[in-house]
């Protein structure tokens, strides 16, 4: 994954109580990189620019063009934007409706001759009041265009009135030097695990720990709501944020310590992993009240490794890549999987592995079609579907159960007793037959391929579920899918590199294909990795958090990333034939 460049937030952020003066030696929270933060922000360290007072005798196109300008500073409620408006107009405008982000600065054109002023763009994306991002596919992607009206105040022109929804408008260069995501763990449905939900929040925050603190009491944005939860909700409210010298982010909540032991330790969970996963700090302290809250963990500082067990992105410490070679499962070093699987009696295709390594689906060509093969790792393997086309097998922690496309049209549930279920699917913005399917590890997203041979495009939704006798999970539907991926039009594959990005093999309309890395929500372009080394063109990727991508290249062999080629053999001084590799889970 590439490292972001992040710019030196303790000048910018020193952190603020809420509704109370900071404590007088208090330091400020700088940014972990620890968790693969969505979207981009800009190189240099301090992203204020100095924009210049409405123009004495300016022109109605000029008023216009300076008010765009001035959105990119965000000083007091945008008071340098408001001074382009009529003072009727300053006190309507909300600019904390929404972001708007355009794929390139909004075109001025000259008034009428009532003076009023064309603006047009083309919207990429939402930010919406909560902070979370929505990418704008189909018609909300088509061009827009305003005509503001002009008035004369005190002689001088002024916008007279902005849309009702306008909010700011950014185009998508200044959108990253502005804004960062910071994503805000939420629970999944069992509760087992956290779920992350990028908000996008301006780099020159002045209180970014509370704000991350009133997201979460906000609660999940909308697309993430039907499949997350918080243990934080009334009557919890915040009190006070600060970070003392020690580094250690000091949280005072009312009425935390009301809630169960179980709601109150899950709660802590959520706020260790909002704060400490993203922000350089020795750790979070705790209390209800003024008070220590009542559990063993809030005694003293902690950080999220102490709840490391609720990690969305948590692999077993051994973990390898799996692929395939002549029918045969081998893993990256070489070797072949102990037991039938490893022999190539099945004549595998593609596989997929449980996140504890016990178990293993694949998939063989079979007379008229394809036949799913499942079995633990390194035992028989039993036929338990076939199909006249089944995909890549994909790995779902929640229902424990394995996932392919039958058909190019159903996606298909298979226990590990063998049971088989149809997963409900609501095709939303999906175009043409289904490619791939791909679990996230925290088991509430899913990334999808569709399309036409050469035309798939990437899509995420989410997957909505019901508990069922026993408390195990019961996949109802996926649904909600958003277009994501920008510019990649033929989408070859796509692995979880973490809960909230994504590397994907695809290429843009005239270009090659590459290895991307696309954030989880669409924000921002894709961004691609150095194809040097390779010996040809990508078709296939795997990767994990924290671990290493491996590709596939056209070639038939595999490819890792190296310390200083972007790409090396495994086996450095040999190539390592093979196809589909993949990362347990």
């Amino acid at each position: 994954m590439r490292p972001l460049q992040l710019p030196a937030l303790a000048a910018a952020l020193a952190v603020l109580a809420v509704g109370c003066a900071s404590l007088p030696e208090s330091s400020a929270a700088t940014v972990l990189r620890k968790v693969p933060l969505v979207g981009r922000i800009a190189e240099q360290p301090n992203i204020r620019q100095d924009v210049p007072p409405p123009p004495q005798d300016g022109r109605p196109d000029e008023i216009v063009a300076g008010f765009l300008t001035a959105l990119t500073v965000a000083d007091q409620g945008h008071d340098r934007a408001r001074a382009f408006l009529t003072r009727q107009e300053r006190l309507r405008w909300r600019d904390d409706a929404q972001v708007i982000v355009t794929e390139n600065a909004p075109a001025v054109g000259k008034p009428d001759a009532a003076q009023r002023v064309p603006v047009t763009f083309r919207p990429v994306g939402v930010v919406h009041r909560d902070g979370s991002y929505q990418p704008a596919t189909g018609p909300a992607a088509d061009r827009v265009s305003w005509l503001l009206p002009m008035s004369r105040e005190f002689g001088q022109w002024r916008i007279a009135g902005l849309p009702k929804t306008a909010g700011v408008v950014l185009s998508l260069a200044q959108f990253e030097r502005i804004y960062q995501a910071f994503p805000v763990y939420f629970l999944d449905p069992s509760g087992q695990r956290v779920v992350p939900d990028p908000r996008y929040l301006s780099s020159d925050s002045q209180a970014l720990p509370t704000q991350l603190v009133q997201a979460l009491l906000a609660g999940p944005s909308d697309w993430l709501a039907p499949v997350a939860r918080s243990a934080l909700g009334a009557p919890v409210s915040l009190l006070n944020v600060t970070v003392g010298i020690d580094r250690v982010v000091s949280v005072d909540m009312s009425g935390l310590n009301l809630l169960p032991e179980t709601q109150r330790r899950l709660a802590l969970a959520q706020l260790a992993w909002t704060l400490t996963s993203q922000l350089v700090v020795t750790g979070m302290r705790i209390t209800s009240d003024g008070r220590p809250v009542d559990l063993p963990e809030a005694q003293r500082p902690v950080s999220f490794t102490a709840f490391g067990g609720f990690d969305p992105d948590a692999a077993p410490s051994n973990v390898t890549v799996y692929f395939v070679r002549d029918g045969a499962v081998f893993t990256l070093d070489g070797r072949r999987l102990p037991g039938p699987a490893g022999r190539g009696g099945y004549r595998l295709d593609s596989v997929a592995i449980s996140d504890d390594q016990l178990a293993l689906a694949g998939v063989a060509d079979s007379p008229g079609g394809d036949t799913l093969y499942l079995g633990p790792l390194r035992a028989a393997l039993d036929p338990v579907l076939s199909a006249r086309s089944l995909s890549r097998p994909t790995w779902d922690r929640a229902s424990s159960s394995f996932w392919v496309v039958r058909d190019g049209t159903q996606v298909v549930q298979v226990t590990l007793d063998g049971r088989i279920g149809t997963v409900g699917l609501d095709r939303g913005n999906l175009v043409g037959p289904i490619g791939a399917v791909r679990m996230s590890r925290d088991g509430v997203r899913v990334a999808v391929l569709a399309g036409l041979p050469g035309g798939q495009r990437l899509y995420v939704g989410r997957v909505r579920s019901r508990v069922a006798e026993g408390g195990r999970p019961v996949t109802v539907v996926l649904e909600a899918m958003r277009q994501i991926g920008g510019g990649l039009v033929d989408v070859r594959d796509v692995a979880w590199a973490s809960s909230v990005t994504l590397d994907v093999v695809g290429r843009e309309a005239s270009g090659k294909l590459a290895v991307w890395q696309v954030p989880v929500d669409g924000a921002g372009e894709p961004e691609p990795f150095s194809l040097g080394g390779l010996p040809g063109p990508p078709v296939a990727v795997a990767a994990a958090d924290n671990l290493t991508p491996v590709v596939e290249a056209a070639s038939g062999t595999l490819w890792v990333r190296g310390s200083q080629l972007p790409w090396v053999s495994p086996q450095h001084e040999s190539t390592v034939p093979g196809h589909d590799p993949t990362y347990p889970g």
